[in-house]
């Protein structure tokens, strides 16, 4: 029973190919950043203007980049529970077009908020991109049961903490400003998405 199991975990992840992809790219990355520092400022997004004309690659590495493990752990276990489940109703393509396009937005937001924020060091993290796939998920289906709570609730409760970290703490806006503007991101995608299915299966009716 238990290698019944594992080769039907195993298939699924076969199937959800874009989400597992994209973690493993986080990995490497989180590993680099680990095992040579120096290289930081080369994937690490420094929102200064100038800066980011200079390297806008960083534009796209910096949600690919975890300095902390604690960082990369949280946001990898929400994009393995919700990126396999948006794939599952979705597509690979689909999840990572999305976790792609996120993260650019949310890092092009960074820009303009870090005249707010008073801090000099540079970012790093998926969350943008990572929250933008829970909140698609969860409007495409808001009553699913995620970790004993509806999908729903947590794009919400991930509004919410974020905006009020905003508000309470302007030093904090370059991140948190790529939070929610994620989150936004997603949830249009997320009914833009469910429009489609919703086409689609009129038409096949």
């Amino acid at each position: 029973m238990g290698e019944n199991m594992m080769e039907k975990h195993n298939g699924m992840l076969r199937k959800r190919k874009g989400t597992v992809a994209i973690i493993l790219v986080n990995l490497l990355v989180f590993t680099a950043l680990n095992l040579i520092p120096a290289i930081e400022e080369n994937l690490l997004l420094n929102p200064e203007f100038s800066v980011v004309i200079d390297k806008p690659w960083t534009l796209f590495t910096v949600f690919f980049s975890h300095q902390l493990l604690l960082h990369f752990m949280l946001n990898m276990v929400l994009l393995y529970i919700f990126g396999l489940e948006l794939e599952k109703i979705t597509d690979s393509k689909s999840v990572v077009s999305l976790y792609i396009s996120a993260g650019l937005i949310g890092s092009l937001a960074t820009v303009p908020a870090s005249v707010l924020g008073k801090s000099d060091d540079l970012i790093a993290g998926a969350s943008a991109a990572v929250f933008a796939v829970v909140a698609a998920f969860a409007v495409m289906r808001p009553d699913t049961s995620i970790l004993k709570s509806k999908a729903k609730l947590w794009a919400v409760a991930l509004f919410i903490f974020n905006a009020v970290t905003l508000i309470s703490n302007p030093q904090m806006a370059q991140s948190t400003v790529a939070h929610v503007t994620g989150i936004i991101v997603g949830v249009l995608v997320g009914y833009w998405m469910k429009s489609i299915q919703s086409k689609k299966h009129r038409y096949e009716d």
